[in-house]
C-alpha cells in the first residue's frame, strides 16, 4: 500500500469506525459464554483491568505506528523498523485475511436471515438448499464490503460507520431488553456476573487477556492501518 495523504473527515467518524472494527457478532456471542465458563467476574474483572492497561497502550502504540508509517501494517512496519518488521506486518495482514473468511461466512448468514425475517420467510433444514443459499449470500456480503472498502476511507468506511454503529447500539439495547424478559434470564444473568472461584484459573486469567486483545483489534494491522488515515494534529 502507498503512502496515503488522506485522512478521516471527523474524530467521531474515526471513533465509530474503530468501534465497528472491534464490536461485532463475536463479541456479542462470545464474551457471555466464555465470561461464564471462565469464573464471570472473575474473568469480566481482569478483562477490565488489562482492557484499561496493556490493551490501551498497545492500541495507542499501534495507531502511532500507523500514523508514522502512513500505510498499511506491512508498509508501516517496514517504512519504520527496515524489513524484519516487515514480516510482523505481513502476519498481521494474513491475521486479517484468515478472519475475513470465517466473518465474511457469518455475515452472509445475518444477511440471509434479515432478509428472510422481513420477507416472513421461513428457514429450510434442507442441507442441499442452505447450502446453494449460504453461498450467494456469501459472496453478496464480500461483494457489499469490497464496495464500501472500493469507496475510500472517508466516502465508505467512515460515513457507513456513522449509520450503523448507532443502529448496533440501538439494536444491542433491544436485545439486552428482550433477552432479560426470558424465561430464566437470571440464571444467565448469575452465569455471567457470579465470581465463580471454581472457575478462576490461571488459564481465565489469560484468556481475559486474550478477549483484550480481540475486543479492541489488536494485533491483525486494523488499527496500524487505521492510525495511517489520522491528521499529524489528532491527539491519539
Amino acid at each position: 500500500m502507498a503512502t496515503t495523504a488522506t485522512t478521516w473527515g471527523s474524530r467521531i467518524g474515526f471513533i465509530l469506525a474503530g468501534a465497528g472494527s472491534a464490536i461485532g457478532l463475536g463479541s456479542i456471542w462470545k464474551f457471555p459464554f466464555w465470561a461464564g465458563i471462565n469464573g464471570g467476574s472473575g474473568f469480566i474483572i481482569p478483562y477490565i483491568i488489562f482492557t484499561f492497561t496493556i490493551g490501551i497502550t498497545l492500541l495507542i502504540a499501534e495507531l502511532v505506528v500507523g500514523r508514522a508509517g502512513r500505510g498499511s501494517a506491512l508498509h508501516a512496519l517496514k517504512h519504520l523498523g527496515g524489513p524484519v518488521f516487515s514480516v510482523m506486518g505481513g502476519i498481521a495482514v494474513l491475521t486479517s485475511f484468515v478472519i475475513l473468511s470465517y466473518y465474511s461466512v457469518v455475515g452472509g448468514w445475518c444477511v440471509k436471515y434479515l432478509f428472510d425475517s422481513l420477507c416472513g420467510e421461513l428457514v429450510t433444514n434442507d442441507p442441499k438448499v442452505l447450502q446453494a443459499t449460504f453461498s450467494l449470500w456469501h459472496f453478496s456480503f464480500l461483494t457489499l464490503t469490497c464496495g464500501v472498502v472500493a469507496l475510500g476511507v472517508v466516502n465508505g468506511i467512515e460515513r457507513l460507520s456513522k449509520y450503523l454503529l448507532p443502529t448496533l447500539f440501538i439494536l444491542m439495547i433491544v436485545i439486552m431488553i428482550r433477552s432479560l424478559s426470558l424465561p430464566g434470564a437470571m440464571e444467565g444473568v448469575k452465569f455471567l456476573f457470579d465470581f465463580s472461584f471454581d472457575k478462576l484459573t490461571w488459564m481465565s486469567v489469560l484468556n481475559a487477556m486474550g478477549f483484550t486483545f480481540f475486543s479492541l483489534s489488536l494485533g491483525c494491522g486494523i488499527m496500524v492501518t487505521y492510525g495511517a488515515y489520522l491528521k499529524d494534529s489528532t491527539d491519539i
